[in-house]
């Protein structure tokens, strides 16, 4: 059988390459390929596939020493992110892989280094149900109770803060107990951290692992956790094996919405579309028998930001009254605030709606009425439409 061993600050796995193995990996085999002494050793196992979807380099499967799978591993994506650069997966610097967590998309920095966009960190999840939505809780374990914050990273990590006590913890002792409790169904990774400012002091006792020298998401849930409580990014977070630095910012969720802008146009061109108009000023729009590949990049290209892609929020509001009195109304008869001129507003809430009809119906044929009375406002005088009062009329 054939495999590589890599480590990253200490935290070692097995990586194995399906199609390249003699028999199935059972959890028995996994045990016994992590055992210290008697195996190889490691802290787990990192197993690459070929992926159905040609737009991933891999599938990648991680294992836990005690033969259970885990969803993600930070570090172990790195590992493997470096592997399948250097065994000739793929040529690129940024790429994707499909983890049982979802895509990941790591970036070759270096011969021996790699970056993590990790996604978007969660403090509600189904691996602590009774959650609230600041992820806060109690358990017991050693005799006295812990307070923590749950954090889904893709996995469930379980954040301790121990302060001053933190180095004298007996982690083997107390892991277990918060691992297995009931409140966690699918059993919990744990940190017990130390935050000092932007730096922040963790020991990880992984599931199904045990106590280990560093784990990347265990590393981004202190960063989060200690965000939380104050704590500028980015973040560095000083393991037993050595220090990661975590980033928390917004950029997954603008890349994300490029990947949507692509979506969407490709659905909506797929469904027949004649032409598809961005939400972007001065941006030409896409028309049947354009180059679609070239409009999206274009698209792509413009910021998230003010003067960029223009964001719409509709809702029912109930509190913004419309009428021609200041002393009564917040907005005119038309959406236009009386006290902010250029911010219109449309309040569908108190109209009438006969039984059995969707109130949408009254609320789009108002935003269709404001948009017309904004577009009116801001033509040139040349080209303006009549008044709104002959189009009241």
């Amino acid at each position: 059988m054939r495999f590589e061993k890599w480590q990253a600050l200490g935290n070692d796995y097995v990586i194995l390459e399906e199609e390249a193995l003699p028999w199935a990996l059972t959890p028995g085999r996994i045990r016994r390929l992590c055992a210290p002494h008697f195996g190889v050793g490691s802290d787990g196992i990192l197993l690459l596939g070929r992926p159905e979807d040609p737009a991933q380099v891999a599938e990648l499967r991680i294992f836990n020493p005690d033969g259970s799978e885990a969803e993600l591993s930070g570090n172990g994506a790195r590992e493997a992110a470096l592997y399948l650069r250097s065994s000739g997966w793929t040529d690129e610097d940024e790429f994707s892989i499909l983890t049982k967590a979802g895509e990941i998309r790591p970036e070759i920095t270096g011969p021996d280094s790699a970056t993590l966009a990790i996604g978007r960190a969660s403090l509600t999840s189904s691996d602590y149900p009774a959650g609230g939505p600041d992820g806060v809780g109690a358990v017991t374990a050693g005799g006295r109770e812990w307070r923590f914050r749950h954090v889904s990273i893709g996995n469930p990590q379980c954040v301790i803060e121990a302060g001053e006590e933190l180095e004298d913890l007996d982690l083997g002792a107390i892991g277990p107990e918060i691992e297995r409790s009931s409140l966690f169904p699918n059993r919990t990774n744990v940190s017990f951290t130390r935050i000092a400012g932007a730096m922040v002091r963790a020991r990880i006792f992984e599931r199904g692992g045990g106590e280990t020298l560093s784990s990347g998401t265990g590393a981004s849930g202190a960063a989060v956790a200690a965000s939380l409580r104050g704590a500028a990014s980015p973040i560095t977070v000083v393991l037993d094996g050595g220090e990661l630095t975590v980033e928390l910012t917004d950029e997954l969720d603008v890349r994300n919405t490029m990947r949507a802008i692509d979506a969407q146009a490709r659905l909506h061109a797929a469904a027949g579309a004649r032409e598809i108009q961005p939400m972007a000023a001065g941006t030409p729009a896409w028309r049947e028998g354009d180059d679609l590949d070239a409009a999206i990049a274009r698209w792509q290209r413009v910021p998230l930001a003010a003067g960029g892609f223009r964001l719409f929020t509709a809702h029912q509001m109930g509190t913004c009254r419309m009428g021609a009195d200041p002393a009564t109304s917040v907005a005119g008869p038309w959406g236009e605030l009386h006290d902010t001129a250029g911010v219109w507003v449309g309040d569908a809430s108190a109209f009438p709606t006969s039984s059995g009809t969707n109130p949408m119906i009254s609320i789009m044929a108002l935003a269709h009425r404001t948009a017309e009375a904004i577009a009116a406002a801001h033509q040139p005088a040349s080209a303006a439409a009549p008044p709104l009062q002959a189009a009241r009329s």
